[in-house]
């Protein structure tokens, strides 16, 4: 081998293989992401704090994540572990003056352990603003942090709009970049084969019926393809209904008949009169 071809070689070799990264909102509960209640303050969204996760042009103002507590916090589960560039934050839809209530100062860490014991500051003293009207308002991370990858953040809201005591969460973002690309999460959608155009009409026709025995999770939405957000029949986005009673009722009913359930009725109000 001549000294030119083993030059050349040899600088070939020296090139580092550049590996793709992907820029994404790896805080999407779609894509995955998750509120771990472990670590995050109570809210108003019993069972259903994923909400907040759930990104959408336009988050609706009656399904926010709210917490009386003094300072709360949000912790997220990202769907993928991501070196983080940026962060945001997007109230429901306002216009001239953010409504009180409404984040006003927070600051964003990232999660070194799983308890959230150990964290690094990603961004500190984030304002979200009344200008020009902007919904989702986002902060950069600096670019010298030294934080690498991460899978779990923690929101720390600090004041709110109006200095209320209840703070109002619609929507964060945690944008950043991955080797790979999230997947859409797989939604199970058990018996239902219902479609928009019949959400819509029961949701419309028959509300008690829709609010209580219809499985209409915006998973089952999405994976049926209806459309790239929440559709107007689920405006209030469900995560987790069609609850363990209605299913424990739809049992009664199909294998002990409806004269049992009567007849078990009856019993109780006796033993209770006893």
């Amino acid at each position: 081998m001549n000294q030119n071809v083993r030059d050349q070689k040899n600088k070939t070799e020296e090139i580092p293989i550049e590996i793709p990264l992907y820029k994404n909102n790896s805080a999407s509960y779609i894509f995955g992401a998750s509120v771990d209640t472990s670590y995050s303050s109570s809210s108003d969204l019993s069972g259903e704090s994923d909400l907040v996760l759930l990104d959408r042009p336009n988050p609706p103002a009656n399904r926010a994540w709210c917490s009386d507590e003094n300072e709360p916090v949000l912790t997220v589960n990202l769907a993928n572990y991501i070196k983080p560039t940026a962060v945001s934050y997007q109230h429901f839809k306002w216009n001239g003056t953010v409504p009180h209530g409404s984040p006003r100062v927070f600051n964003v860490f990232a999660c070194i352990d799983f308890n959230c014991e150990k964290t690094e500051p990603l961004v500190t003293n984030c304002e979200y603003k009344s200008f020009g009207e902007i919904q989702e308002q986002i902060y950069q991370i600096p670019s010298n942090s030294k934080t690498k990858s991460i899978g779990k953040v923690q929101f720390r809201f600090l004041k709110n709009h109006g200095n209320v005591k209840k703070t109002c969460v619609s929507l964060v973002r945690v944008y950043g970049e991955s080797t790979g690309i999230p997947k859409m999460r797989e939604f199970k959608t058990k018996k239902i084969s219902k479609t928009c155009s019949e959400f819509k009409h029961i949701h419309h026709h028959n509300p008690f019926s829709y609010d209580k025995f219809i499985e209409k999770t915006c998973g089952i939405l999405f994976s049926k393809g209806c459309c790239s957000v929440c559709p107007e029949c689920c405006d209030e986005c469900y995560i987790q209904d069609y609850t363990g009673f209605y299913e424990i009722v739809e049992f009664l009913l199909l294998f002990l008949g409806v004269p049992s359930i009567f007849l078990l009725c009856i019993f109780k109000s006796c033993k209770s009169d006893e």
